[in-house]
């Protein structure tokens, strides 16, 4: 009985150290979901400010408004590729409850009103010399027209 009654006391410590050390393990890992966005977003508060900065001069001057639009057409075609991704293998859960906070469908009508006024440029990704990059980028243009139209058809105005 005794020998027993010592198996059964290890396997239940043995138990209680494995659900703690999971549950801990659970924890550090939705804490540094959160903390590390977080402070990623900080990080980069600066970076995204001197851009700022240099667009608003751009502005202010007149004379480089045309780049100014492309440039933001370009990184509305970024955030547009994201979006495909996010779509295809994005795991929005793991900031849950925050990614409910995000309001997909009203974001997504803004920009489908947008492209609906202003369709996307074309073919902007020529790269001369490597024919792998230049597949590469084709593809890129590809899925990031595929999403435009996709987000135009299913969340624009009629």
């Amino acid at each position: 009985m005794d020998v027993k009654h010592q198996l059964l006391m290890k396997k239940r410590s043995i138990t209680l150290v494995a659900t703690a050390g999971l549950f801990a393990l659970v924890a550090a890992f939705l804490v540094g979901v959160r903390v590390g966005v977080n402070q990623f977003m900080l990080m980069e508060s600066t970076i995204k400010a001197t851009m700022l900065v240099g667009e608003l001069k751009a502005l202010r001057s007149g004379n480089k408004t045309e780049e100014l639009i492309n440039s933001k057409e370009l990184e509305l075609d970024t955030q547009v590729f994201l979006y495909a991704h996010l779509l295809k293998s994005g795991h929005p859960w793991l900031f849950w409850p925050d990614s409910k906070s995000f309001e997909h469908e009203r974001y997504l009508r803004n920009i489908a009103a947008y492209r609906k006024d202003f369709p996307a440029l074309k073919s902007r990704t020529h790269i001369g010399g490597n024919a792998e990059l230049s597949q590469a980028m084709r593809a890129s243009d590809e899925l990031i027209e595929r999403t435009t139209n996709d987000i135009v058809r299913r969340f624009g105005r009629k």
